[in-house]
């Protein structure tokens, strides 16, 4: 970087002194030890935002909003991993399926709310 600097410089004819004043140097220390400490700062910082902005994204796009449990997308994809690998290695698998009987009446009755009560409630039971 520096050579393509001075190769620049050259060709294009621009003369630099480096003959400053002590007190030009010392005046622009603060800001040659400042800027390389205050840009690694900035860059941690929005490393780690961005980092966490990933794994609420992920959570996101995983886990059902309501319940918290792994939404059908992800549960589906699980599964089939799952059954290839037990397939891959010559393993049993084994499936609970679970069914709420009547499930709409509560909905038609008390409304979605407590419906939706019910679901959290049930897999809380469950976690």
């Amino acid at each position: 970087m520096v050579v393509s600097c001075l190769v620049t410089l050259e060709l294009t004819g621009i003369t630099v002194s480096f003959n400053s004043a002590p007190l030009e140097w010392w005046l622009s220390l603060p800001i040659i030890v400042i800027y390389p400490l205050l840009f690694g700062w900035v860059s941690y910082q929005t490393a780690t935002k961005l980092a966490e902005h990933k794994r609420r994204l992920q959570v996101m796009s995983t886990r059902d909003g309501m319940t918290g449990v792994y939404n059908r997308r992800h549960w589906e994809t699980m599964l089939r991993n799952e059954f290839d690998n037990c397939r891959r290695h010559n393993r049993d698998a084994t499936l609970l399926i679970i069914d709420i009987d009547h499930f709409k009446s509560i909905n038609d009755t008390w409304g979605h709310d407590v419906g939706d009560e019910a679901i959290v409630a049930l897999t809380d039971s469950y976690k």
